[in-house]
């Protein structure tokens, strides 16, 4: 599994097989692990050193979560 969280790099990992996940999916899969109690602070502190996610993405991520 990689992380990337851009267009360039998704394109050819996807190009090799490799299975992508972003930031977004990271983080659910650490709230269903219960290695993160809560999402909403991870997101607000990424939000705080310049990460963007729209408003739509974090209310999918939250509802996914259960938050």
């Amino acid at each position: 599994m990689s992380i990337v969280d851009e267009k360039r790099g998704r394109k050819v990992a996807a190009s090799i097989g490799v299975k992508i996940i972003g930031a977004a999916g990271v983080l659910v899969a650490a709230k269903r692990k219960n290695i993160i109690d809560k999402i909403s602070p991870v997101i607000a502190s990424m939000e705080s050193y310049g990460y963007y996610f729209s408003e739509g993405l974090k209310a999918k991520i939250l509802s996914l979560a259960g938050e």
